[in-house]
Protein backbone atom coordinates (compact mmCIF):
# COMPACT_ATOMS: atom_id res chain seq x y z
CA UNK A 1 0.00 0.00 0.00
CA UNK A 2 1.26 3.47 -1.02
CA UNK A 3 1.00 6.35 1.59
CA UNK A 4 1.64 9.03 -1.91
CA UNK A 5 5.46 9.88 -0.19
CA UNK A 6 6.91 7.63 -3.17
CA UNK A 7 6.80 7.45 -7.24
CA UNK A 8 5.40 10.30 -8.95
CA UNK A 9 3.15 11.99 -6.36
CA UNK A 10 6.19 12.55 -4.75
CA UNK A 11 7.76 14.23 -8.24
CA UNK A 12 4.66 16.46 -8.32
CA UNK A 13 4.51 17.54 -4.84
CA UNK A 14 8.30 18.69 -4.84
CA UNK A 15 7.65 20.37 -9.11
CA UNK A 16 4.45 22.38 -6.93
CA UNK A 17 6.97 23.02 -4.04
CA UNK A 18 9.42 24.49 -6.10
CA UNK A 19 7.18 26.57 -8.83
CA UNK A 20 5.28 28.11 -5.43
CA UNK A 21 8.64 28.84 -3.76
CA UNK A 22 9.86 30.59 -7.07
CA UNK A 23 6.63 32.14 -7.78
CA UNK A 24 6.84 33.96 -3.90
CA UNK A 25 10.90 34.64 -4.55
CA UNK A 26 9.95 38.34 -5.71
CA UNK A 27 7.48 39.49 -3.74
CA UNK A 28 7.46 41.81 -0.92
CA UNK A 29 7.88 41.10 2.35
CA UNK A 30 8.32 42.39 5.92
CA UNK A 31 12.16 43.28 5.02
CA UNK A 32 12.32 47.08 4.94
CA UNK A 33 15.30 46.71 2.45
CA UNK A 34 12.44 45.71 0.07
CA UNK A 35 10.62 49.23 0.29
CA UNK A 36 14.01 51.20 0.59
CA UNK A 37 13.30 52.55 -3.61
CA UNK A 38 9.64 53.95 -2.72
CA UNK A 39 10.15 57.98 -2.50
CA UNK A 40 7.25 60.30 -2.11
CA UNK A 41 7.34 63.66 -3.59
CA UNK A 42 9.85 64.78 -1.56
CA UNK A 43 7.49 64.84 2.01
CA UNK A 44 5.65 67.37 0.36
CA UNK A 45 1.62 66.84 1.24
CA UNK A 46 0.22 69.84 -1.02
CA UNK A 47 -2.67 67.75 -2.38
CA UNK A 48 -4.58 66.99 1.10
CA UNK A 49 -7.79 66.34 -0.05
CA UNK A 50 -10.63 67.87 2.15
CA UNK A 51 -14.14 66.37 2.62
CA UNK A 52 -16.53 68.09 0.68
CA UNK A 53 -19.50 69.66 2.24
CA UNK A 54 -23.11 70.67 1.46
CA UNK A 55 -23.73 74.45 1.42
CA UNK A 56 -27.89 74.94 0.95
CA UNK A 57 -28.72 77.00 -1.73
CA UNK A 58 -32.27 77.63 0.35
CA UNK A 59 -32.92 78.39 3.49
CA UNK A 60 -35.96 76.52 5.01
CA UNK A 61 -37.54 77.26 7.91
CA UNK A 62 -36.99 75.33 11.13
CA UNK A 63 -40.29 74.02 11.58
CA UNK A 64 -40.26 72.13 9.33
CA UNK A 65 -40.34 68.26 10.37
CA UNK A 66 -39.93 65.17 7.59
CA UNK A 67 -42.43 62.76 8.54
CA UNK A 68 -42.86 59.49 6.96
CA UNK A 69 -46.38 58.08 5.31
CA UNK A 70 -48.36 55.72 7.03
CA UNK A 71 -49.50 54.72 4.10
CA UNK A 72 -48.02 53.41 0.77
CA UNK A 73 -48.12 55.33 -2.38
CA UNK A 74 -49.87 52.51 -4.01
CA UNK A 75 -52.89 52.84 -1.01
CA UNK A 76 -52.77 56.62 -1.42
CA UNK A 77 -53.83 56.55 -5.23
CA UNK A 78 -56.22 53.65 -4.56
CA UNK A 79 -58.14 55.86 -1.88
CA UNK A 80 -57.98 59.03 -4.16
CA UNK A 81 -59.33 56.99 -7.14
CA UNK A 82 -61.88 55.48 -5.02
CA UNK A 83 -62.67 59.28 -3.54
CA UNK A 84 -63.25 60.68 -7.04
CA UNK A 85 -65.53 57.98 -8.16
CA UNK A 86 -67.39 58.42 -5.03
CA UNK A 87 -67.49 62.08 -5.45
CA UNK A 88 -68.63 61.87 -9.49
CA UNK A 89 -71.22 59.31 -8.48
CA UNK A 90 -72.77 61.47 -5.97
CA UNK A 91 -73.12 64.55 -8.40
CA UNK A 92 -74.57 62.15 -10.87
CA UNK A 93 -77.17 60.64 -8.43
CA UNK A 94 -77.64 64.48 -7.62
CA UNK A 95 -78.36 65.32 -10.94
CA UNK A 96 -80.55 62.94 -11.69
CA UNK A 97 -82.96 63.88 -8.79
CA UNK A 98 -82.52 67.74 -9.36
CA UNK A 99 -82.96 67.51 -12.97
Amino acid sequence: MSNGNTGPNLRMRHQMTFSVAEFLKGLPSHDENNFANFHTDNGNRTCVKRPSVYLPTKDYPSEQIIVTEKTTILLRYLHQQWDKKVKSSKKAVRMFLIG
